[in-house]
């Protein structure tokens, strides 16, 4: 799979570059990479794909999409804005979650603050407010990935060892 992608990555690449009238220094100098690195992605024999920021740099200076650079459509046509926008509804909904968070931390952070006495170093009100942010932060799916693994790493003889087993 890795090679039929590379070499459709590979063959549009040099194919747009050629359309686009451009000399692989050109493009180097346009998206901010080497002369090398471009030549290592039109040389099909290298198979060299590139990182997900490049690839958006190279679909921007060629005139179109990711999507036609990976074969992932045949429309070579760059995508529209409307094509690039988030629905609006996701959007909105967002926007809810923020707002209702900032307001649950506000509330939170005035009651911490009216019980808080005069006599209180203010650091215990920082405290308080860090408190209530990790109370409404959910763990990421990065985060959770990263702890699973972590779980899966541990050996069996670690943890009868601190079992005392």
């Amino acid at each position: 799979m890795r090679e039929d992608l590379a070499s459709v990555f590979t063959e549009r690449l040099v194919a747009r570059i050629a359309k686009c009238n451009l000399t692989n220094a050109e493009l180097a100098r346009a998206i901010n990479v080497s002369v090398a690195y471009i030549g290592q992605m039109c040389n099909p024999e290298r198979g060299k794909l590139p990182s997900a920021d490049v690839l958006v740099h190279l679909a921007t200076a060629l005139s179109t999409s990711c999507d036609y650079l990976l074969g992932l459509t045949d429309d070579p046509s760059p995508p529209t804005r409307d094509q690039l926008r988030l629905p609006r509804a996701r959007v909105e909904a967002a926007l809810e979650d923020v707002t209702s968070a900032a307001e649950h931390l506000r509330s939170a952070l005035f009651e911490e603050t009216s019980r808080a006495s005069t006599e209180r170093a203010p650091r215990d009100v920082d405290d308080a407010a860090l408190d209530i942010l990790l109370s409404l932060s959910t763990e990421t799916p990065a985060a959770a990935a990263r702890r699973l693994a972590g779980e899966q790493r541990r050996k069996p003889g670690k943890d009868n060892q601190a079992n005392g087993t």
